[in-house]
């Protein structure tokens, strides 16, 4: 998690997934992309609403874009 907010019953995290593409191969609905070693980034948001101490709903945003670029994806 890189940062957070809040804003009444809602919390709002900014966070950042880093790895390392490397196991089995990462599977997609457009097809199956083997370990290719390179380092791996994504960012998002993820929003929590709180009602009495208990998550009640739950948004997430991420940006999948950098991880497609990373592991060499291609779209025409």
């Amino acid at each position: 998690m890189l940062d957070w907010f809040s804003a009444g019953e809602r919390y709002v995290l900014r966070m950042e997934l880093t790895g390392t593409h490397t196991g089995s191969a990462f599977r997609t609905s457009i097809g199956e992309i083997p370990p290719t070693g390179r380092p791996v980034r994504a960012s998002g948001l993820e929003v929590f609403t709180l009602d009495d101490d208990r998550i009640v709903d739950v948004w997430l945003g991420w940006d999948r874009a950098p991880i497609w670029d990373s592991l060499g994806a291609r779209f025409p």
